[in-house]
C-alpha cells in the first residue's frame, strides 16, 4: 500500500502540522484547542486543511 506524502494531503494530523510548522505537537493542540489554528473534527480525529494553514500563517506573517 502507498501512503500519501504530507505534501499531497487536503487534511493534516496535529502531528503532521507541528512538523510543517516547526513546533511541538503540545503547542500544536493548544493552538488547535483554543481554536486558533483552524481545524475540524472527522469522527474522533482532528483534523486540519492544508489551505486553512497556509492562510493562517499568511496572517501571522502579515501581521508583523
Amino acid at each position: 500500500m502507498n501512503t500519501a506524502n504530507t505534501e499531497d494531503k487536503l487534511l493534516l494530523r496535529p502531528d503532521e502540522v507541528a512538523l510543517r510548522l516547526g513546533i511541538g505537537r503540545s503547542k500544536t493542540y493548544a493552538l488547535i484547542n483554543s481554536q486558533d489554528i483552524p481545524s475540524l473534527r472527522i469522527g474522533g480525529s482532528i483534523r486540519v486543511s492544508v489551505d486553512a494553514l497556509r492562510s493562517w500563517v499568511k496572517e501571522r506573517s502579515e501581521q508583523r
